[in-house]
């Protein structure tokens, strides 16, 4: 019976990375290294950005509520009777209306 044995690819074989230089080993883990601190400074960044307009739009939102309470405030006391009456008294617009027919 013939036996046959599976050769690796020499790159691929753990001793293939044993032959390279340690000087690229260490420089090949320094970039990787360099390459993830750039990648976690990068999304810190872009988190950081996130975060600064995020609460530029929650103030926005906190103004135009306190606006539209305000301005429902306006609303209701535009639509009370009463008060519309004391404002148009106040500015003199009661009293006998002159009748005007035009033809």
């Amino acid at each position: 019976m013939k036996s046959t044995t599976l050769r690796m690819d020499p790159v691929l074989a753990w001793p293939a990375v044993a032959r390279v230089p340690a000087v690229r080993r260490y420089a090949a883990f320094v970039v990787l290294l360099s390459l993830s601190a750039l990648a976690y400074t990068w999304s810190r960044v872009d988190s950081r950005a996130m975060a600064v307009r995020s609460a530029e739009l929650e103030a926005a939102a906190n103004r135009r509520r306190v606006e539209n309470e305000r301005l429902a405030l306006e609303l209701a006391s535009l639509e009370n009777v009463a008060a519309l009456e004391a404002r148009a008294e106040r500015m003199g617009l009661v009293g006998n209306p002159r009748m005007v027919e035009v033809r």
